[in-house]
This record gives structure tokens, sequence and C-alpha cells, in this order.
């Protein structure tokens, strides 16, 4: 059996979230409302990232992040690019460069602060 990680992140408008992952391409896969509480369940090409509805009382910032690994980071951006992210702010959309570990990474803060860094190799002509 393999392991695989699917991180649950905290949303404090669940209906702005769903609003805003659609936009990036993901697909709702779950929605379950509970009294006081909602769980969210998205996906885009076979990643899902889970989100919980948190009482204010028991949220003292949103510290989370997630790395996406795609096969072209730049496309990936592009694309995102195509929805009018603003690259100041909240959300804000950063433009992959590469890095020294011969990736090429970007990255986005969404609605809630949650970080989502994404990158893919870089070809080794290029490195």
């Amino acid at each position: 059996m393999s392991w695989r990680a699917a991180p649950i992140l905290v949303t404090r408008d669940p209906e702005r979230t769903i609003a805003f992952y659609l936009r990036l391409g993901f697909r709702l896969r779950g929605h379950t409302r509970t009294p006081g509480s909602q769980y969210l369940l998205l996906e885009r090409d076979g990643v899902e990232l889970h989100f919980t509805e948190v009482p204010p009382e028991y949220v003292g910032g949103t510290d989370s992040a997630v790395y996406l690994h795609v096969a072209d980071a730049a496309a990936l951006h592009a694309a995102w690019q195509t929805i009018g992210l603003p690259a100041q702010g909240t959300p804000r959309l950063v433009g992959p460069t590469p890095q020294p570990w011969c990736h090429l990474e970007g990255h986005l803060l969404d609605p809630d602060g949650h970080l989502l860094r994404y990158g893919s190799p870089i070809p080794a002509p290029h490195r």
C-alpha cells in the first residue's frame, strides 16, 4: 500500500472557498454541513484539498501550506493568471522562478491565508 496525504485547511467562509477553488480549476467532490460547521473536499488532477470550518474562537491564524507537484509550473501559473489574481494582497499569485534545487516554483496565497506552493522540475538542458 502506498501513502498519500490530504491536507485539511481551515476556512472561515466555505462558500467563498468553494468559489475561489472552482475558479482555479478544482471541482467540489464533497460538501458536508453539520450544525455550526462545514467540511469541503475539492480535487484537481488527483490532488485533494480538504477544508473545515472552525468556529472563530478556535482559529489562531492560518499557518498552513501545501506543495503541489505539477507537470508544468509555468503553464499552471499562466492558467491561474487568466482569472485575474493580483500579485499583491490576498489572494495573491506569484509567478514561478528557478530554484537552486532544479525546480521552477511559484506560490498562491488564498483568501484565508493558506499558501499553495507549486513547482515542477526544470528540464536538464535548461538547468
